[in-house]
């Protein structure tokens, strides 16, 4: 019975050094068999270190995985908030729409000039630079301009200016082709330059600044990568390049108008965010 009751007193000890262990300090310890524990009379009841180790292990894991639940649970929270916000949603349109459509004509243009053409591996790739080269301009200046005109306005003028000239024909003229690149690749450098910055706008405003939008920025990216070869693929197979750009192209410019939505934005630096918003109200 002896020894039952110094075992029942060890693990208690164990329990109450374990919380310090995880605590970091002494005075944390809750209760005063521990303080017993450590006094040079009751050395016996000291429990050996692999014994600690494994107990305070045993309640850190614990804590860890409480952690890790509850901050699963509030980005799931957050995505779903972030979801349903239109201003959000038609801005994550944009961005998918516009890489689709680049990514399609990266899938097809080579194999369409090659057949159309008859040009070679290299003079094709010289092409891909020709729509590249104003898509990096279009990034540069699109910041000022929405800085100036509001972000949501440089967004939809290049997805009307993408659409149309990757509609406009006719594709077997080399001239047009030429024209349709570069106005493409500027539309395509306004809708990147300024999407992300509307959606961090729109995050501070509303959603505390998180980060998590961000990763919604990219999810539409990809997508777009992903179903805009495979939809402009399959189009061109059955009705041919030229009717693949025009479904495309029109799509496009049909779905920009989605922008207003985003016209109820204040210009870059009128907003106050959720912080600003709260320090306002604290002063009060």
């Amino acid at each position: 019975m002896e020894r039952l009751v110094k075992r029942g007193e060890q693990s208690l000890a164990e329990h109450g050094i374990a919380n310090a262990v995880i605590a970091g300090r002494a005075e944390l310890i809750p209760s005063p068999l521990v303080h017993t524990t450590l006094s040079p009379c009751s050395h016996r009841l000291l429990p050996c270190p692999q014994r600690l180790f494994s107990c305070s292990h045993r309640f850190c894991s614990q804590d860890f995985q409480a952690a890790e639940v509850e901050s699963r649970e509030v980005f799931k929270m957050k995505i779903k908030k972030l979801l349903t916000d239109k201003y959000i949603m038609v801005t994550l349109l944009a961005l998918f729409c516009a890489n689709g459509a680049i990514s399609c004509l990266e899938a097809t243009f080579g194999n369409y000039m090659e057949d159309q053409f008859g040009f070679s591996v290299q003079q094709i790739g010289m092409l891909y630079v020709i729509g590249a080269v104003p898509s990096v301009i279009g990034s540069k200046i699109a910041g000022g301009l929405g800085n100036k005109y509001g972000r949501w306005k440089v967004v939809m003028a290049g997805m009307i200016v993408q659409g149309s000239f990757y509609a406009l024909g006719p594709k077997t003229s080399f001239a047009v082709e030429v024209i349709s690149l570069v106005m493409l690749g500027l539309g395509m450098g306004l809708v990147d330059g300024c999407a992300p910055a509307l959606l961090a706008q729109r995050s501070e405003m509303s959603h505390g600044g998180t980060g998590i939008v961000y990763t919604l920025n990219t999810m539409a990216v990809q997508c777009g990568f992903i179903f805009g070869p495979l939809v402009g693929s399959a189009i061109m197979e059955h009705y041919g390049f030229a009717v693949m750009s025009a479904i495309l192209g029109g799509f496009m410019v049909l779905v920009s108008p989605t922008m207003l939505v985003n016209k109820d934005m204040p210009m870059p630096g009128e907003q106050k965010g959720v912080k600003e918003l709260a320090k306002d109200e604290s002063k009060l």
